[in-house]
């Protein structure tokens, strides 16, 4: 056999590309059915599972609970399809822990194949990247409590449309917190307050007004 010195460095490459992904993300490799079939040992350590656990089985092993079954019904369908996906998922540990990791799963495809005049991508194998973004989900779920317990109304906005408020901003606007999402923050005012209102939501830096609200 010839020596090929260009796929040998291909391969060179390849291998330290591998070295710098284990050592920066939790990796694991799936096959066509979603069975485990290597899993690097950052997985591992945040998993608190041996690879001799993980290996031979599904991500199933780590599920919390959390997520809905359309969730990954939908994650399954991209990925199925040859694309790409990335989210948020909360995992849990052997221990019982629960863990939040921003994952990317790449579909391996052998190639396109002409069928009836369309191409298929049928992916023969995945490799899920994450990283470990607990701490971040915990400052966000502290904020939230904090948010949420405030007795000040506070309503989230941004380019017109409401994107968060607090139980008090309901009690205040007489109404849920899911009724007052993607509402027009100028839908909760008088009229006549309007035009006060318009440096306040457009400003970048803290603004102080009132404004009377008669029931």
């Amino acid at each position: 056999m010839d020596y090929n010195p260009n796929l040998a460095l291909g391969l060179n490459e390849v291998n330290h590309l591998r070295k710098a992904l284990d050592q920066a993300a939790i990796v694991a490799f799936t096959d066509h059915n979603g069975i485990i079939t290597y899993v690097n040992d950052k997985f591992c350590e945040i998993s608190k599972f041996s690879k001799s656990e993980l290996i031979g089985k599904t991500h199933k092993l780590i599920n919390s609970g959390f997520h809905s079954q359309q969730f990954f019904k939908e994650m399954w369908e991209t990925i199925s399809s040859g694309k790409v996906w990335n989210g948020e998922i909360k995992n849990k540990a052997k221990d019982g822990s629960f863990y939040w990791v921003e994952t990317t799963i790449v579909p391996f495809v052998m190639g396109d194949t002409q069928t009836s005049g369309r191409s298929d991508r049928n992916p023969y194998s995945y490799i899920a990247i994450r990283f470990d973004i607990t701490p971040q989900k915990e400052i966000e779920e502290n904020f939230r409590q904090l948010f949420n317990a405030s007795f000040e109304g506070t309503i989230v906005c941004r380019e017109g449309r409401i994107l968060n408020a607090n139980e008090a901003a309901a009690k205040i606007f007489d109404s849920t917190m899911n009724e007052l999402i993607n509402r027009n923050p100028f839908d909760l005012f008088p009229k006549d307050t309007h035009e006060n209102l318009i440096p306040v939501l457009n400003a970048q830096t803290e603004v102080h007004s009132e404004v009377i609200i008669s029931k």
